[in-house]
């Protein structure tokens, strides 16, 4: 019996993850670890499970079959920009609905009348696609005023949530398997 790991994409609803246990548990495979924190990512969650090699690619068929198994981790392009808003009702509104329309995710937002920029509003959105982001700055930049504070499609300027998953991944790399549950 070997062990092996792998990342599992599960939709965000009741017994999502108990359907994938059911999986393993039909292989006799042993479940020895898992990972899941939703306020990080409410789909994503890491498996280190115990079977035989035949075993463990069967119940990964099984979970490729339903979408589960996730191959890789999306390299998420990272944009962080300011819009400066008009004071009156409904701005922040239209502003949010260009973004919800362009299809992107906000990771961040920071807004607040009392400053001495009162109609500043600073979003940080992580996307899978630059389309996305062109797309919605040449919505934005036709109606506001416009700041790009940081955009990068490399995945290497991210949210922290994201950068501590990252910087656990690399530090797991340099100190071999040590079991720290600290880290992922």
């Amino acid at each position: 019996m070997n062990r092996y790991s792998f990342v599992a994409r599960m939709p965000d609803e009741p017994g999502a993850l108990h359907r994938a246990a059911e999986i393993i548990k039909s292989y006799s495979g042993n479940i020895n670890r898992i990972q899941y924190d939703r306020r990080i990512d409410p789909a994503t969650v890491f498996f280190e499970v115990t079977a035989g090699p035949e075993t463990c690619h069967r119940l990964k068929e099984d979970l490729h079959a339903i979408g589960y198994l996730q191959e890789t981790l999306p390299t998420l392009g990272f944009l962080k920009f300011s819009v400066y808003l008009p004071h009156k009702p409904g701005a922040l509104f239209d502003l949010l609905t260009y973004i919800t329309g362009a299809g992107a995710n906000i990771a961040y937002i920071d807004f607040d009348d009392r400053r001495s920029d009162p109609g500043r509003v600073t979003i940080s959105l992580n996307v899978e696609e630059s389309a996305i982001v062109e797309s919605l700055l040449d919505r934005l930049k036709s109606r506001y005023r416009l700041e790009i504070l940081e955009y990068d499609t490399t995945g290497e300027r991210l949210d922290d949530t994201v950068f501590y998953v990252r910087f656990a991944q690399a530090v797991r790399g340099l100190i071999g398997s040590a079991e720290d549950g600290f880290l992922l």
